[in-house]
């Protein structure tokens, strides 16, 4: 469960990443912007290039997640062949999934029914100044320690999600059982 949420996490706060530049509502009044001038704006803010580094984050963030999960113990060679294949398949997985090739679709259409011409323009204007470039830039640095951060505090709150759980499950479990005798009594 560690591991799903933490892979969820990972691609919503790449994808978040690329499209940190505050979207406007949808319908926003104005001209529909081009494909030409969001295809600068994403080249101009490495949409791309972030896109391409989640799998790579990904793996790092399995790789971490199976240390957490297994606590140190060793795993034996026929345990650790099965956890690399899994990997490796998730790791393709990803690749194939997070592709330029068919994201981009997804990211013109996403930032076309968002922003309008101008708003482009606007931010273009924004992303090309020392400024823009400086958050660009820094972007990456910005995920890999809000992910470092959620992280920790995932690590704190499953345990207690976890019990809840529990107590709930026991909680459903006790009522079915006195269903159970009060029909039989």
């Amino acid at each position: 469960m560690k591991t799903l949420v933490n892979v969820v996490f990972a691609l919503i706060a790449t994808s978040a990443l690329a499209f940190a530049q505050g979207m406007a509502p949808t319908g926003e009044s104005g001209a529909k912007p081009t494909d030409e001038s969001l295809r600068e704006l994403l080249e101009t803010t490495h949409a791309k290039r972030l896109l391409e580094a989640a799998p790579g984050q990904i793996d790092s963030l399995m790789t971490t997640t199976m240390k957490n999960l297994l606590q140190g113990r060793t795993l034996s060679a026929q345990q650790q062949q099965t956890v690399d294949a899994m990997r490796a398949k998730v790791a393709t997985l990803t690749a194939e999934q997070l592709s330029w090739e068919v994201m981009e679709p997804m990211y013109l259409k996403i930032y076309r029914d968002s922003f309008s011409q101008s708003e482009i323009e606007g931010m273009l204007a924004f992303y090309k100044s020392p400024a823009g470039q400086a958050v660009v830039e820094k972007l990456p640095l910005l995920q890999q320690n809000m992910m470092s951060y959620m992280q920790q505090r995932m690590a704190v709150l499953l345990p207690q999600i976890q019990q809840m759980a529990k107590e709930t499950a026991a909680e459903i479990k006790a009522q079915n059982d006195d269903a159970g005798q009060k029909k039989t009594g």
